[in-house]
Formats: structure tokens, C-alpha cells, sequence
């Protein structure tokens, strides 16, 4: 027969599973809009470091769109290659294809973020694909960056 436990004992263990078994919070803040590119209010800074650098944003607030479409289908068609520096911003390209019966068009939306998931810019393209063919794209995004950012193909519609 097992032993009782003392009343801390079973508080500090219902705590502890209360804990463990709490959702981690997360809220998809602004205002959902869907304009073609970052929205502009007062100027912010924001700095996250890591051990070997240290990525500083010195941009307006962002309103990120909260409705993104993103259709299995096609985003299997769509790659992202290249995420980097440009003058003045940042930019993220690849490819699209068509399937050989009919023609595609993708709209395509990508979020620029910091090492630690914080959305500082995004951009959106629509390009048409033919039949059977591919197509580059590419979106871009006003930035002043110091170090690196991340592209993360958000959605393709």
C-alpha cells in the first residue's frame, strides 16, 4: 500500500502537470489587412542575438496579413531558392511550375523574419504559369537590416 503525500507534495505535482500541459500562448496580433507590402507606423528597433550574431531591424511596425491563402496543391509547385540582401531591403526568389494540362497562377506570399520568428517585412507576387512549363519569381521587402534575415514561404494561393 502506498504511502500518503503530504498536501505540498501533491500541490507542487498538480502545479507542475497544470504546467506542463499548458498550451503555449500564441496570438496573431494588427489589424489582418492585406496590403502589397509592410504596413507603416512609428518607427521601431528591433535587436535579437544569437551567439555568433546579432540581426538589428530598424523598421516601422509590420501589419501581417493573418489570412494567407495556401492551397497544398499548388505550394508543391512553387520552391523558394534565394534569401538575401539587396540594396535597401531584402529579397527571396524561385521557382513556379504548371502542370502539363493547363495553365497556373500562383499568388505567392513571403514572410521576412528575424532567427527568432518575429515577422519584420513581407512581400507578395502573382505570376501566371503555362502548361508544362516554369517560371522564376521573386519578392522583396523595404528593410534597413543589419545581419541576416530568414524568407519563409508563407502561403501560395
Amino acid at each position: 500500500m502506498p504511502l500518503p503525500r503530504p498536501p505540498a507534495a501533491v500541490a507542487a505535482t498538480a502545479l507542475t502537470l497544470t504546467l506542463a500541459l499548458a498550451p503555449a500562448g500564441c496570438s496573431a496580433g494588427g489589424s489582418g489587412g492585406d496590403a502589397a507590402g509592410p504596413g507603416a507606423s512609428p518607427s521601431t528597433s528591433t535587436s535579437t542575438s544569437t551567439k555568433d550574431a546579432e540581426t538589428t531591424v530598424k523598421q516601422p511596425d509590420v501589419d501581417v496579413p493573418t489570412q494567407v491563402p495556401n492551397r497544398p496543391r499548388k505550394r508543391d509547385r512553387v520552391r523558394l531558392t534565394t534569401c538575401a540582401a539587396t540594396d535597401g531591403g531584402w529579397s527571396a526568389s524561385g521557382t513556379a511550375r504548371a502542370g502539363k494540362v493547363g495553365s497556373e497562377r500562383y499568388r505567392i506570399t513571403v514572410f521576412f523574419t528575424t532567427d527568432r520568428a518575429t515577422v519584420v517585412g513581407w512581400g507578395r507576387t502573382t505570376v501566371e504559369v503555362a502548361a508544362g512549363q516554369s517560371v522564376e519569381w521573386s519578392v522583396s521587402a523595404d528593410l534597413a537590416v543589419e545581419g541576416d534575415l530568414l524568407c519563409v514561404l508563407r502561403g501560395v494561393g
